[in-house]
């Protein structure tokens, strides 16, 4: 029965509040009683373990309650994790969609600079398909180093 109380969070702290609320009790009539000269220090000092040993089971359960607070937080941890690497590949493919658009586009305007016999356009078509086929974008690895070497060109090998 006892196991079935102490199964959530929720339960277990309500219970260590219960000890903290008990060990405050000892505590306020010891020195209740001490102040009031119905004890001696002897019995006064004779509850300190008393109060100190509800107080101890009273953190025992409260790190019970944090101990399910992050296993319940794990779950969704890991969910939150798997939707962060959906979206990175969703990005990772969309960018390369976007590349290959880019590429499409640029070889229509080559082929529109050629049957236009336009040297000056297709010779502007040209380097930016170059440009676009030496992109890098897609790379992480290449990505990082590129912006290494601006920060620092004489650190890159």
């Amino acid at each position: 029965m006892a196991k079935q109380i102490l199964e959530t969070a929720e339960s277990v702290q309500a219970a260590a509040d219960q000890f903290v609320a008990c060990a405050d009790d000892v505590g306020k009539r010891a020195k209740a009683g001490f102040d009031a000269g119905d004890i001696s220090i002897e019995e006064f000092i004779a509850q300190v373990p008393e109060e100190l040993r509800l107080r101890g089971q009273a953190m025992v359960l409260y790190s019970k309650a944090i101990d399910y607070v992050l296993t319940d937080a794990q779950l969704p941890q890991a969910e939150l994790d798997q939707a962060i690497a959906e979206a990175r590949a969703k990005i990772a493919t969309i960018k390369q969609v976007r590349k290959a658009i880019e590429i499409f586009a640029g070889v229509v305007v080559l082929a529109a600079a050629i049957v236009a016999r336009d040297a000056n356009g297709t010779v502007k078509a040209t380097k930016a398909l170059a440009k676009l086929a030496k992109s890098d974008e897609h790379k992480p690895a290449a990505k990082a180093a590129a912006k290494k070497a601006k920060k620092d060109p004489k650190t890159v090998a």
